[in-house]
């Protein structure tokens, strides 16, 4: 990691090297209930995230840093539900939604404690906060144009108090593998033609 500092009578350049690490576990439970054209599934999620980062002392002069190794941990737990719907028997269109709640626990705002070059008193620089409760909110069409391509657009944010993300995307898709079962079920091997010679009895 290098970076240049300027300021009023000042440039340097800095540069350092160090280590981390990630360790995420998430979880999800579910229960589905179906109608003709129809389904709505209620769910609770939970994930947990661990980042660590090493200890650093950056070279280039005065404005190098001394970082000291910290682990920042953030949990979540989101509440929602989903549903599905055809909208007509004869058009395959389905039509899909998300509508949940999560809430964000831990090191919501990320922090790292600094020290410059010479023994200065340490001080902290925080991140980019984490809203502790966000709306999600996801949306979407899927188009079935054969029994094994299907289009879609879909739309999936994230709203809280201090930020808000948005995304618009669309997919393709194109599933061959029954074609694959298929052939492979109508494929048989070929009769065995060899024979197995009957053992020969020793006489005296």
């Amino acid at each position: 990691m290098s970076r240049t500092v300027r300021f009023p009578a000042f440039t340097g350049a800095t540069s350092a090297s160090y280590d981390g690490w990630t360790a995420q576990a998430f979880g999800e439970l579910g229960y589905r209930f179906g109608w003709p054209g129809a389904m709505i599934e209620p769910f609770v999620g939970t994930s947990v995230l661990r980042l660590h980062t090493d200890a650093f002392r950056e070279s280039g002069g005065a404005a190098a840093l001394s970082g000291f190794g910290h682990n920042n941990d953030l949990g979540t737990t989101t509440l929602g539900v989903r549903a599905e719907t055809r909208l007509s028997q004869d058009l395959p269109l389905t039509l899909r939604g998300l509508v949940g709640w999560r809430h964000a626990y831990g090191d919501v705002e990320p922090e790292s404690l600094l020290a410059l070059a010479g023994g200065a008193s340490p001080f902290t620089v925080s991140g980019v906060p984490v809203d502790r409760d966000a709306l999600l909110a996801e949306a979407g069409l899927d188009w079935q144009t054969s029994n094994g391509v299907s289009l879609g657009i879909a739309y999936s944010g994230q709203i809280g108090t201090r930020a808000q993300d948005h995304t618009l995307k669309g997919n393709f898709i194109w599933r061959f593998q029954d074609g694959l079962r298929r052939r492979r079920h109508q494929y048989r091997a070929p009769p065995s033609t060899s024979k197995a010679s009957a053992p020969k009895r020793a006489t005296s």
